[in-house]
């Protein structure tokens, strides 16, 4: 490849993905700034083609590996994952995530660690995977995980659409606790599998 024609080919396929975009699934507004969804990275991908895949751990076949630490804060895990995504022109890209039962959504309540006993494992795997595969189509593409609402403009895109996240959200029994429905952790499992 020509260094200019890759320029080029990027330029077109950033254009096309950007308007694509609908604020209200493909970004979040996080305190103003903008960030790229998961759905986004899914419409990418589907756009763009190319076969993705998951390393997976070979003592559980599973696609993240979870590992246990202790510190001067107490006990905690993490979960790491690794995505490869092969693109239509051969080229191989790996997004890696590593997720932290202290997690600021999911291990946090009240300023305070959470005792990893409390957090939703389930979620913390999740999101081990969803991080992981946005890396690998980010990088890939060339596109980072934020966006400026001058960059939307620019594609007729409205932020002000956007949802907004609230970390605080996983205080108390919401969000990212252990005493999540049962019918949200049939759901996790469903998205797992």
């Amino acid at each position: 490849w020509q260094i200019n024609e890759r320029i080029a080919l990027m330029d077109k396929i950033h254009a096309l993905l950007q308007q694509r975009i609908d604020p209200k699934r493909d970004i979040t507004n996080m305190g103003g700034k903008f960030r790229r969804t998961i759905n986004f990275a899914r419409v990418c991908r589907r756009v763009i083609g190319g076969d993705v895949t998951f390393r997976r751990d070979p003592a559980t076949d599973l696609p993240y590996k979870r590992t246990n630490y202790k510190d001067d804060a107490g006990d905690y895990y993490t979960y790491t994952c690794s995505c490869l995504w092969r693109l239509p022109w051969g080229e191989v890209v790996e997004g890696v995530s590593l997720v932290s039962s202290r997690d600021k959504f999911f291990g946090i309540e009240d300023d305070e660690f959470k005792d990893p006993a409390d957090v939703n494992e389930a979620s913390i795997a999740q999101k081990s995977v969803t991080e992981a595969f946005k890396q690998a189509v980010f990088v890939g593409l060339g596109l980072p995980k934020d966006v400026t609402s001058e960059e939307l403009a620019k594609y007729g895109v409205d932020g002000g659409a956007a949802s907004g996240h609230n970390f605080n959200a996983g205080k108390g029994n919401s969000g990212g606790s252990k005493a999540t429905s049962q019918e949200s952790k049939d759901k996790r499992a469903e998205i797992e599998s």
